[in-house]
């Protein structure tokens, strides 16, 4: 049985899902010199995709992890720029 997946914004239909197979995953490099701020960054500005599969519509958003990592690196970045201003 298959997990219903987002509404359609074109047909209504809940048959949708994302298509595994093409996910990226970080390069080990990326991860070792940039570490946590990499993933988080990346993390805050990816979307994910959906497709229907009753008439093809693809949609694309953010996830509220998505969401979630946007605003801890935005009070990082907060943050940082309040320390460089005022050192």
């Amino acid at each position: 049985m298959q997990r219903q997946g987002r509404r359609c914004l074109q047909c209504g239909s809940c048959n949708t899902g994302g298509e595994s197979a093409l996910r990226r995953r970080p390069g080990i490099v990326a991860v070792i010199f940039f570490g946590w701020v990499f993933l988080l960054m990346r993390h805050a500005f990816s979307r994910s995709t959906e497709v229907c599969r009753d008439c093809g519509a693809v949609s694309r958003f953010k996830t509220i992890g998505s969401w979630l990592a946007l605003g801890v690196f935005m009070l990082l970045a907060i943050a940082t720029s309040i320390g460089v201003w005022f050192a």
